[in-house]
C-alpha cells in the first residue's frame, strides 16, 4: 500500500468512526454517563440538556466524519506533496473535532441557561 492510500484508508476509517460514533448520540441512546457523548458540566446538570446537547453535537459529528472521508478522497486524487496533504488532512481533522466540541459545549450551556430561566418562571 503506498502513503496516498495509506491517507486515503486513514480518511475512510476515521469518518466511519466518527458517524459510528454519532449514530447511537443522533438516537438518544445513550444515557448520561462518565465515558461516552458530550460530557461537559452542563450536561450533567441536567438529562434534557444532555440529550439535546449530545444530539446536535452527533450531528457534527456526523457531518464532520462525512467531510473527513470527502476530503481523504479529494486529497487522495490531488497532485501535491504527501506532506501537504497529510497536514490539510490533519488540520481538517483536529480543526474540526476542536469546533465541533466548543460548538457543543456552548450549545449545552445555552440549555442549560433556558432550562434554568424556565424553572424559575414556573416557580414564580
Amino acid at each position: 500500500m503506498n502513503d496516498n492510500a495509506f491517507l486515503l484508508a486513514t480518511s475512510i476509517f476515521t469518518g466511519v468512526l466518527f458517524i459510528a460514533i454519532a449514530i447511537p448520540l443522533i438516537l438518544r441512546r445513550v444515557p448520561p454517563n462518565s465515558w461516552y457523548g458530550l460530557r461537559v458540566p452542563a450536561t450533567f446538570s441536567d438529562e434534557t440538556v444532555w440529550y439535546e446537547a449530545n444530539v446536535r453535537t452527533a450531528k457534527d459529528i456526523l457531518m464532520l466524519g462525512v467531510i473527513v472521508i470527502a476530503v481523504g478522497v479529494a486529497l487522495y486524487y490531488t497532485p501535491i506533496p504527501l506532506w501537504s496533504k497529510v497536514l490539510v488532512w490533519s488540520g481538517i481533522v483536529v480543526g474540526g473535532v476542536i469546533a465541533v466540541l466548543i460548538h457543543g459545549w456552548r450549545y449545552a450551556n445555552r440549555l442549560l441557561r433556558k432550562q434554568q430561566a424556565t424553572g424559575r418562571e414556573e416557580t414564580a
